[in-house]
């Protein structure tokens, strides 16, 4: 997929999504790989294509890598390290006999081109001089990324797959690795890049969302705000949007702006609203609070336009769960959470909805289409009382059974195709039904 200036997406190329690179210096130059590396190049933003031939057998995603300052000089990681200097066109191998297995990843050094890095499995291979001479390391673990620092080309930062020490420090090209991971959950990691700054700001991915760490700080903050918790496969810096771009396994491609005043989104665990005794009590937890956050309650009555509600001010606690009371009305109300930070960022939970009087018997979900992998609904019947959903695709097969022991309207379907889909709630006696669509 490429993304136009406009915003939109173009598919330009099909087949599986594997590797791809955009010229650092003309946006309609791309590459791209299909299974194994096979390879493409669009010289109009992806408007057309043509084949390349690959130099030689390649993983199921073959890395690519773009030279920093040339931009008819890439290079692939096929069974061995190649550059090319005409944009694709021919290859020259330059880590001779020295590697003999199809690549996971490479880097080269921004600061030094000569500094060439590349893995498979535990094994590091790493020149010094452009390729003419390499030597083998082994890594702590199996390297899923590699990260080389903005201008010292011997300091390099990996991400490995283990569930502990799972992102490694070297200031000496890999001869030494040092765990750089506090703080961290103890699942893989799989991406990270570093932010050109005083602080030298890290970005890592995750199985479950984005860390953030500087030279400032002793350990890793949660910066998944409202990404989905799912694997992080690749992050992007771009410096003049002033964002840091995540792609996501089976979720799509995100986007935040970069840290800024060492303040950071909170992780929303959960909110919910139930309408009970002519009063909605709006509960929701967080975990990453920093000092001086506060949160806004907003209302809307159509699930776009929203005011102010209430005020809450946060306590300051890592993880904090809030309580807030407003009055019930009589048509359907929808509410969100607006985290307001220190330093005047505003981030915001998921919306919400309450069930009107006149909508008795009736089951609501909100908002439909369902974009972000999570089902939330409200019926005549959720007031803090036990039901089971069922979801049925179109054609009558029955996709998913819930049970839940409260009222609170929430299922995750990630797992779930895009689609149509019914939502058939049963509480005691009574049943409602609603339609819905599910698109990522």
């Amino acid at each position: 997929m490429a993304r136009k200036p406009a915003g939109n997406w173009v598919d330009w190329l099909g087949a599986d999504g594997m590797e791809g690179l955009v010229s650092p210096t003309n946006a309609n130059n791309l590459w791209g790989t299909s299974q194994n590396g096979s390879l493409y190049r669009s010289t109009n933003g992806g408007n057309s294509y043509s084949g390349l031939t690959k130099p030689s057998a390649g993983n199921w995603v073959t890395p690519l890598a773009s030279h920093p300052t040339t931009e008819t000089t890439i290079y692939g990681g096929w069974t061995g390290f190649y550059r090319s200097t005409n944009s694709g066109s021919a290859w020259t191998l330059l880590s001779g006999a020295t590697i003999t297995a199809a690549l996971d990843d490479i880097a080269v050094a921004p600061s030094n081109t000569n500094y060439l890095y590349a893995s498979r499995g535990n094994a590091l291979y790493v020149s010094t001089d452009g390729g003419t001479n390499w030597v083998t390391r082994t890594a702590p673990g199996t390297i899923s990324d590699i990260c080389v620092h903005r201008s010292i080309p011997d300091k390099i930062y990996i991400t490995t797959t283990g569930s502990s020490n799972n992102v490694q420090l070297s200031t000496d090209a890999g001869a030494t690795f040092t765990p750089i991971s506090t703080g961290l959950p103890s699942v893989a990691a799989r991406s990270v890049v570093i932010e050109n700054n005083a602080v030298q700001g890290l970005y890592v991915g995750m199985n479950t969302g984005v860390y953030y760490k500087n030279d400032t700080m002793s350990t890793w903050q949660n910066y998944t705000g409202n990404l989905p918790t799912v694997a992080v496969n690749e992050l992007e810096i771009q410096y003049n949007a002033g964002k840091l771009r995540v792609a996501t396994y089976g979720r799509g491609v995100w986007e935040t702006p970069l840290f800024v005043g060492g303040v950071v989104a909170v992780k929303w665990l959960s909110f919910t609203a139930i309408k009970n005794n002519g009063r909605v009590q709006l509960n929701w937890k967080v975990n990453g609070e920093k000092p001086n956050t506060k949160y806004e309650v907003q209302k809307s009555s159509d699930g776009s336009s929203f005011s102010a509600a209430g005020l809450v001010n946060g306590s300051g606690m890592s993880t904090a769960d809030y309580v807030f009371a407003d009055a019930a009305e009589k048509n359907t109300r929808y509410y969100r959470i607006k985290e307001i930070t220190a330093d005047g960022r505003n981030y915001y939970s998921h919306i919400v909805a309450v069930m009107g009087d006149g909508r008795a018997g009736k089951l609501l979900v909100a908002p439909n289409p369902v974009t972000d992998g999570n089902l939330r609904f409200s019926f005549a019947g959720a007031d803090a009382q036990s039901f089971e959903a069922d979801i049925y695709s179109t054609d009558g097969k029955l996709m998913q059974v819930h049970k839940q022991m409260d009222g609170a309207g929430f299922i995750s379907i990630s797992h779930l195709p895009d689609g149509v889909y019914t939502l058939l709630i049963r509480q005691g006696k009574e049943q409602y039904r609603a339609s819905f669509v599910k698109k990522d």
